[in-house]
């Protein structure tokens, strides 16, 4: 039956076979297909699509507006997103995730394994590491290190700054710092100032330049000086002390016991003496002799006088 008007149907109707429309087909209520439901051409919809099953794209799906997903989005190949993807839940991915661009994480970000990064790495916040850190490459520090730990140095140390201050500073073969203060060898070169809290040196001890002491220092054995000696303040010896050479004395010098004079004593200025002298050997006063007091002689006085 062919029909070249318009036909319609006031009530219900069904086609037991294939229909085939050849031109436009406007369906003005609801379309119901129980059925598979294949579209050979472009497909567009005015208004919401909602699919209660599974939805099988074949080739590209490009959607124009925002897109919500309230359950989960399975993507078994690349996924390719031009624009900002936000994701307000969980985001679990099994696979490789390649990000082209800068990726920012708002909230904390934990990697339940290695993390590698190829390109550099700028960390604008602190840096806390739970176990060892292992770098290759040089370390550059623009600011402070503070390490509370012990510190193992398996080459040279160089600081080129002015000024190193720690707590307990120890040295070994090329530079180790740990816990007691110990200095093993000779491999710490610094440029500048050093400051160190306390230091035990097991080793010898080498200063090229000037060493200076702001508190009390303590030797607990033999002090060698090749060079001049200049004690500014008051030196005290509490054993004995021997004396190889000349000794000079520009101040007074003030002697709380016994003086033993092994060899000729030359006093350039006046001598006072507060308390009895006793000479054993012969005595000879080249000036005058003045006494003030009774004078004793126990034995002859020969008197050599010179007549002119």
């Amino acid at each position: 039956m062919a029909q070249t008007g318009i036909a319609t149907f006031a009530a219900k109707t069904e086609f037991d076979d294939d229909v085939c429309v050849s031109g436009n087909t406007v369906l003005v209520g609801n379309l119901a297909v129980g059925g598979t439901a294949t579209i050979a051409g472009a497909v567009s919809l005015a208004s919401t699509l909602s699919v209660g099953g599974a939805a099988h794209f074949a080739s590209t799906v490009t959607i124009a507006g925002n897109t919500t997903l309230t359950g989960t989005l399975g993507v078994g190949g690349a996924a390719n997103f031009a624009s900002t993807v936000t994701i307000a839940g969980n985001t679990t991915l099994t696979g490789t995730l390649g990000v082209g661009g800068i990726a920012t994480f708002a909230a904390k970000a934990e990697f339940d394994d290695d993390v590698c990064v190829s390109g550099n790495t700028v960390l604008v916040g602190n840096l806390a590491v739970g176990g060892t850190t292992t770098i290759t490459g040089a370390v550059s520090l623009a600011s402070t290190l503070s390490v509370g730990g012990a510190a193992n140095f398996a080459s040279t140390v160089t600081i080129a700054g002015a000024n190193v201050q720690a707590a307990n500073a120890k040295v070994c073969a090329s530079a180790y710092y740990g816990d007691g203060s110990n200095i093993t060898g000779i491999v710490a070169d610094v440029g500048g100032n050093i400051c160190v809290g306390n230091i035990s040196v097991v080793g010898n001890a080498y200063v090229s330049g000037t060493s200076q002491f702001v508190s009390k220092v303590e030797f607990d054995d033999d002090v060698c000086v090749s060079g001049n000696t200049i004690l500014v303040g008051n030196l005290a010896v509490g054993g004995t002390a021997t004396i190889g050479g000349a000794v000079s004395i520009a101040g007074a010098l003030s002697v709380g016991g016994a003086a033993n004079f092994l060899s000729t004593v030359t006093v350039v200025g006046k001598a006072e003496f507060d308390d009895d002298v006793c000479v054993s050997g012969n005595t000879v006063l080249v000036g005058n002799l003045t006494v003030g007091g009774t004078t004793t002689i126990a034995g002859a006085v020969v008197w050599q006088v010179l007549l002119v």
